[in-house]
């Protein structure tokens, strides 16, 4: 940049009294320009001044010329005190010939100009300085390559009360330091009240729990904590309390007066009850205790509700007919909705069948009955009348009765060569397709549904007195596989015992009569006749097994 500054000073012009003027020919003092004394003859006339020049000698000048006494410097001084983009510099008055404007700074070069920028003709190359990208958190020395959104004012910003004490944050624009207790971490263990939680911050923590907080050990109905209870407890004082013999051996229970016990008495299998007669809403001593507490010399004596001699008013068979309503014993209500037909596990038929008929799905017979009944749980419902229950002591299932009026040979399943009648067509009409109503294997070669039946086992069809269940597990109303057999002597004394005739649906409680029903047993005396149970009283009587129309067909199953 090249500036040339041209200043001219006023020049002043005294006209002294008394003096000729110039060209009168009279010589007068005169002054130079430069305030120089010049003396002159009225004869010698003044060169003209030349402009913007240095005049070397007297001269004049014409009006509108300015004449100045002072001879101006190159300008090199310059100021920029707002630090703004333009400079500024200070021109004094004179005289300017020749001269420049001259303003210089050492770091006004390329290399210190950022790269495409250009000051007073100088183009930058510097370039941006190089840095790795920032990978972590207070990182010094490194770009960050995060994008940051503009500051916003919070909607709801955070107060001293929010922040953890001896802790800062900006709010405002000034410095706040946080007043929130630091708690740390606390364990918390439920009581039976509510307990208060002290405000502050809380670095994690526990809520104590308790494995035995399940609903097996919750009385059932109670909630504690969401976990509803599901578990029976008893209270009262037994009339005939267990002993350690009544216990099998290696076994634990608790007694009525809370002491653990350890049974000593025979390992495995059912612990039978005592068949003495008692009232019927006194709880069934066991055998052990019968024949250990209240036995010879040294036995006690037995307690109320108990007899060694019967007492007619109370100690009869069960059965009732019409007018006859003095038995102790009380024959099971009738459930009234279907249930278990579709469940692949017995358990799961049991439990859907006690959901859906909850006070006619179990008979106990501690409280239905007068001496050492089992307890019996409905299995499946299928209509009225058929219904399948479980002997809980033996684990046996019991049909309802599947056919009235039946020869022994179809109730048995029996084709044996050289009997007197399953060899004849009138109790097995075709010998090499042996007809059965319970058993579905055998010696025979084939076995099949007695004609008529309904039952086509190939593709696990049932009759619904069985609960539609047999050996083929097919899916549907026989998801569950029994094996059923026609019932022997001992299976119906036993469940004569346990009170199988105070429990099925077309024995005692319903029939008003006997019904006599076919047992597996022949008599050893004469093969001829085959035992019958009468489900009335009880009784295990022989018939002759040439009867075909008399007799019932029940199963049993397993």
């Amino acid at each position: 940049m090249k500036n040339i500054i041209l200043i001219i000073g006023v020049i002043s012009l005294h006209i002294f009294s008394g003096c000729n003027p110039l060209g009168s020919g009279t010589d007068m003092p005169q002054r130079s320009p430069f305030g120089a004394q010049s003396q002159s003859t009225a004869s010698t006339a003044l060169a003209n001044c030349l402009d913007e020049a240095f005049n070397p000698a007297e001269c004049t000048t014409v009006t509108g010329r300015y004449v100045s006494s002072i001879a101006g410097a190159d300008i090199t001084a310059w100021t920029n005190a707002g630090g703004t983009p333009a400079i500024s510099a200070s021109i004094p008055t004179g005289f300017y010939s020749g001269k420049s404007v001259s303003f210089s700074d050492s770091n006004l070069v390329a290399s210190k100009i950022v790269n495409g920028i250009t000051i007073f003709g100088v183009t930058g190359t510097a370039g941006a300085e190089a840095h790795s990208s920032c990978t972590a958190a207070n990182q010094s020395g490194c770009v960050a390559t995060t994008t940051f959104k503009t500051q916003a004012v919070p909607a709801t910003p955070a107060a001293a009360t929010d922040v953890l004490s001896t802790k800062q944050f900006y709010t405002g624009g000034a410095i706040v330091t946080g007043t929130m207790v630091n708690r740390g971490t606390q364990n918390f263990t439920p009581n039976t009240t509510n307990q208060s939680i002290t405000a502050g911050y809380y670095a994690g923590g526990t809520v104590s729990g308790d494995t035995d907080l399940i609903a097996a050990n919750i009385k059932s109905g109670v909630d504690i904590f969401g976990v509803v209870g599901t578990g029976v407890l008893l209270t009262g004082t037994a009339t005939s309390p267990a002993t350690t013999s009544d216990i099998a051996t290696g076994k634990q229970a608790w007694n009525s007066s809370g002491v653990l016990m350890t049974g000593s008495g025979a390992a495995g299998g059912t612990i039978l009850l005592s068949d003495m007669y008692r009232d019927r809403l006194t709880t069934a001593m066991t055998q052990g205790t019968e024949t250990g507490t209240y036995a010879g010399t040294g036995g006690q004596d037995l307690p109320a509700g108990y007899r060694d001699i019967p007492d007619t008013t109370k100690d009869d068979d069960g059965y009732y007919a019409s007018g006859n309503t003095t038995s102790q014993v009380v024959a099971a209500a009738r459930p009234s909705n279907d249930c278990g037909k579709t469940q692949g596990v017995l358990a799961e038929r049991i439990a859907e069948c006690a959901s859906l008929n909850p006070t006619t799905s179990t008979w106990d017979g501690a409280t239905k009955a007068n001496a050492g009944q089992a307890v019996w749980k409905l299995v499946t419902r299928f209509g009225a009348g058929k219904e399948v229950w479980q002997d809980t002591r033996t684990g046996l299932l019991w049909s309802s009765i599947v056919k009235v009026g039946e020869s022994w040979c179809k109730a048995a399943g029996n084709a044996q060569a050289g009997d007197a009648y399953c060899t004849d067509v009138a109790h097995q009409p075709d010998l090499s397709n042996v007809e059965s109503w319970c058993a579905e294997v055998g010696p025979a070669a084939y076995y099949q549904p007695v004609t008529g039946s309904g039952e086509t086992w190939t593709n696990g069809t049932y009759s619904v007195a069985k609960g539609g269940m047999g050996k083929k597990a097919a899916g549907g109303t026989n998801a569950l596989s029994v094996r059923w057999r026609l019932p022997n002597v001992y299976d119906y004394q036993q469940a004569n015992i346990d009170g199988i005739r105070f429990v099925m649906p077309d024995m005692v409680a319903s029939a008003g009569d006997t019904v006599y029903e076919w047992t597996a047993t022949v008599t050893g005396s004469n093969t001829v006749y085959a035992y019958v149970f009468g489900s009335g009283h009880g009784e295990i009587i022989k018939k002759n097994r040439a009867d075909i129309t008399s007799y019932s067909v029940r199963c049993v199953g397993r």
